[in-house]
């Protein structure tokens, strides 16, 4: 099915996330089968996933007036980040959350991003405080959004950025694959997604609808994720 996909849309690049530990030689090898031009499947894998970060952010973005900086211990915030950073055409920057210093690569692509608004997504359990104070040291503004927990921390970042959307994405908080997939899509659409409980909606992002008056739900994932509770909008 990926491959009929791919088919489909005719890229013109095609960007392998990761080395061969996260993406075997096979797969890419398969598609490069799926192109005129073997050269168009590009890999971008580091030594850790910290690296890979910044390589793809490298290629991605020449400058960003805002960035985001999320654990990379764990998934939840970086995925609540991402179509918010999408939305305002910023990256996401995988860090690692315990540490007390901001290590010099990480230091040196905010700087050539020239970012201006640098926001810490996920409370001190996640992102340290010492790291955070670090990052205060670079030239731009830096901004905590962090809640009590995972769904408190997505809220606050669609906060930050949304004033208004007609549509908003839900995916499930307790697992990464379909906020992964879907935040490509809410950003395009600069829409947010909240990362929600299995079997409800929680009231302060009831709240957060009608504040920017959003009418429509799209839910991402089957009912094993999301159930019917969720579709129909139960509170919690």
């Amino acid at each position: 099915s990926v491959a009929a996909e791919i088919a489909r849309l005719e890229p013109e690049r095609i960007i392998v996330a990761g080395g061969p530990g996260a993406v075997s030689a096979a797969v890419v090898t398969a598609l490069r089968g799926l192109v005129d031009d073997p050269a168009k499947v590009v890999r971008l894998g580091g030594a850790n996933r910290y690296e890979t970060s910044r390589l793809l952010i490298d290629d991605a973005f020449g400058t960003a007036a805002t960035a985001f900086v999320a654990t990379g211990r764990n998934f939840p915030d970086a995925l609540a980040a991402g179509a918010a950073a999408a939305a305002v055409g910023g990256p996401v920057i995988l860090v690692n959350g315990l540490a007390s210093l901001a290590d010099g690569d990480t230091r040196a692509l905010i700087d050539e991003l020239e970012v201006e608004t640098l926001y810490v997504a996920g409370g001190v359990g996640v992102v340290s405080a010492a790291l955070a104070a670090d990052l205060a040291t670079i030239p731009g503004a830096v901004e905590r959004l962090g809640g009590a927990d995972r769904y408190e921390t997505s809220l606050e970042i669609n906060r930050a950025v949304f004033s208004t959307a007609t549509t908003a994405y839900l995916a499930t908080g307790t697992g990464f694959a379909d906020a992964l997939a879907g935040a490509a899509l809410a950003g395009t659409q600069s829409a947010p997604l909240y990362t929600v409980r299995r079997t409800c909606i929680p009231d302060d992002v009831h709240t957060h609808f009608r504040t920017i008056e959003v009418d429509a739900l799209t839910l991402l994932g089957g009912t094993g994720v999301l159930t019917a509770a969720v579709a129909n909008r139960a509170r919690c």
